[in-house]
């Protein structure tokens, strides 16, 4: 019998990696494709409203998403390393954040500008390229314009007005005006109490409404998909690229596959809740992005001083912005030094114990306060809350625990119902994982990093949908990671199919890559024009409605100073045109950018669950706030609507 062979040293995950660094010319392709994509976004989704208001909101705020861009490709350039320019280009825009300095922002805005220029300079990119990178461009516009029950869009003050807004994006911008204005973690509730959340991706809405002029919750609208979605594709295939070190990863085609897998993926799989959550949240969205080069370091054999200093402030950003992302990038780092080995093997345990600290510190710093409230044991709650057939595991754990008559027919969909789930729920994992047990055997999987990552971001997120309940589903969160641990490998098997394909063709001519990708923006412009039709459709609706109540709120943003605490008046929580009570209480701080009291209404038909709610005292049972508002040192009490003496001196 022939032996399999191993995998070789430069095969494709298959070994430790002495450089992840990308080619020039790869990573000019693929930043043309980025800025051409935020660009493409920018305009299709102002094409799609075909709103003049819309379009003046939305300028500032898109020509700070490209400022940024900007600036990481000249970081990265002159740094010669792309992950170093992400991280420090979100490291400025915290700093933007808490440094208060004024002068930052027009500082800012001319490293944009020189970035521009340098682009300009040495963004190379061969002629007969543009007409691809153009078609790149919109294959991921269609894929993020078309964003199937996206929670936010250009519009949001029209949404607003109309009541269209979700209690999550209420909740975050919020979170992200009282960061920007204050520097607290906080909602802005019941004064500047703090609320412990995943905080990274408000810290970056903040920082991008500071340097905009423009309000959190207006970019919040805008930024998601100008900025991060662009990112995340374009973090997938700088992976895929970086890992490649045979130059066998076709980057044209390769964006093409990641665009259409992530659009098409939750769409077939969507029995086993296989969702596109990665682009609705923007925290996933901003830690996922931040994962896919944390994941290329992950493969270096060989780390120095300076990886260490890369690693700290990459894994606090992955954590910070998303704590099961950053819980499962630390999982993978005990992988690495369990495993696999590497050079310098005492700067590779460094490096885990750093990952550790850092994201234990970031994460049950920020969470550790509710998780108690949020985070219960309960065998396989999300397969019987989300998986189809879930419902038969309640059955059959009633039916058997003597409550009932045991059934087995209800025994053997629950069964079916548990190994349908892991099957598909985890499909890439398992492609993976089956690839590479075939080429190399089951016993030599734990010493290829590519199956070591794929198997342990797969247990991990196994683990925690078995045993935990989490509120709206939150422990996919953990097991979406394991997708796009092997998303990279699933896109290169998927390009070595095209290149087999093209060698039994020779005799009757080669597939096009750009009839391919033409294919592919046919195919996601069809499944996403129904997505598109509903945005246009309620933007139609929104505009029809006008609330001067919101206006009045709106006001309080430009003409109330930083330093006072609101408080409504008489009728003033009545005209509140959000109909979901427990998102109500948010609309004021996202809104007017200030903290407010008195605004979280005693109702005993009103359910304040999750959001921080817990932080003021508030149960199921309990539906009074029982702690005191907590105010910065000189704060004022302002009546809303005001009424004559204007603030007072809280006491």
């Amino acid at each position: 019998m022939q032996a399999v062979a191993p995998l070789a040293a430069d095969e494709f995950g298959g070994q430790l990696l002495d450089s992840i660094s990308i080619p020039e010319e790869k990573f000019n392709l693929l930043f043309a494709a980025l800025l051409v994509t935020a660009v493409g976004v920018f305009l299709g989704e102002n094409v799609l409203l075909w709103d003049r208001v819309v379009v003046q909101g939305s300028i500032p705020v898109a020509a700070a998403c490209l400022a940024v861009l900007l600036i990481f490709y000249s970081v990265s350039r002159l740094l010669q390393s792309m992950i170093w320019g992400l991280v420090l280009t979100y490291g400025l825009l915290v700093l933007l954040v808490y440094s208060r300095w004024g002068w930052l922002v027009p500082v800012i805005q001319g490293c944009a500008v020189l970035g521009l220029g340098y682009a300009i300079r040495f963004l190379r990119v061969g002629r007969r390229e543009w007409p691809v990178i153009w078609l790149l461009g919109a294959i991921a516009t269609v894929v993020i314009v078309g964003c199937s029950r996206a929670p936010t869009s250009f519009d949001m003050l029209q949404r607003l007005h109309a009541g269209d807004v979700r209690i999550d994006t209420l909740f975050h911008a919020s979170i992200a005006a009282m960061i920007k204005n204050y520097g607290v973690v906080s909602t802005g509730l019941h004064g500047l109490i703090e609320i412990p959340n995943h905080v990274f991706s408000h810290e970056l809405m903040a920082g991008i409404s500071i340097l905009s002029g423009v309000g959190v919750f207006e970019v919040y609208g805008v930024a998601n998909w100008v900025l991060f979605a662009p990112l995340l594709i374009f973090s997938i295939v700088a992976c895929c690229v970086m890992l490649d070190t045979k130059d066998q990863v076709n980057v044209p085609l390769a964006w093409g596959l990641v665009c259409m897998l992530l659009v098409l993926l939750p769409r077939v799989l969507k029995l086993w809740d296989v969702g596109n959550s990665y682009f609705k949240s923007e925290s996933l969205l901003v830690s996922l992005g931040l994962f896919l080069f944390g994941l290329a370091v992950l493969f270096k054999r060989r780390y120095q001083i300076t990886d260490l200093m890369l690693i700290v402030l990459l894994a606090a950003e992955i954590a910070r912005a998303k704590g099961p992302v950053g819980l499962v990038y630390a999982g993978l780092w005990l992988c690495r030094i369990i495993f696999l080995r590497g050079e310098k093997l005492i700067f590779t345990w460094l490096g885990g114990v750093l990952v550790a600290v850092s994201v234990g510190w970031m994460t049950f710093s920020l969470v550790s306060a509710s998780m108690h409230s949020t985070v219960k044991i309960a065998w396989f709650d999300y397969i019987i809350n989300y998986s189809v057939l879930g419902q038969y595991l309640e059955e059959t754990a009633k039916s058997w625990s003597g409550l009932g008559g045991v059934s087995w027919s209800a025994t053997l969909l629950a069964m079916v119902a548990i190994v349908s789930f892991f099957a598909f729920h985890f499909l890439l994992s398992w492609v993976v994982v089956v690839r590479l047990a075939c080429r190399q055997g089951g016993l030599a999987l734990l010493q290829v990093p590519a199956a070591v990552y794929v198997i342990g971001s797969g247990m991990a997120g196994a683990l925690v949908m078995v045993l935990f309940a989490m509120p709206s589903g939150a422990a996919s969160y953990f097991s979406c990671v394991a997708m796009f641990v092997a998303l990279p490998e699933v896109v290169f098997l998927l390009l070595r199919g095209f290149d087999r394909l093209q060698g039994m063709r020779r005799c009757n001519g080669k597939l096009s890559v750009p009839a391919i990708l033409i294919f592919i923006f046919v195919l996601l412009a069809i499944l996403g024009a129904k997505s598109m039709d509903v945005v246009l459709d309620r933007h139609r609706e929104s505009v029809r409605q006008h609330s001067a109540w919101l206006d009045s709120l709106l006001e309080l943003r430009q003409q109330t100073p930083m330093n006072v605490l609101i408080k409504p008046n008489g009728e003033a929580l009545l005209k509140n045109p959000i109909s979901r009570c427990s998102a109500q209480p948010f609309l004021f701080p996202a809104i007017s950018e200030r903290p407010w009291m008195d605004v979280i209404a005693a109702r005993s038909d009103c359910g304040y669950e999750y959001f921080g709610y817990e932080q003021y005292g508030l149960t199921p049972a309990q539906n009074h706030v029982t702690v005191r508002p907590r105010l910065l040192p000189g704060m004022q009490t302002l009546d809303w609507p005001s009424v004559s003496g204007g603030p007072r001196q809280h006491e």
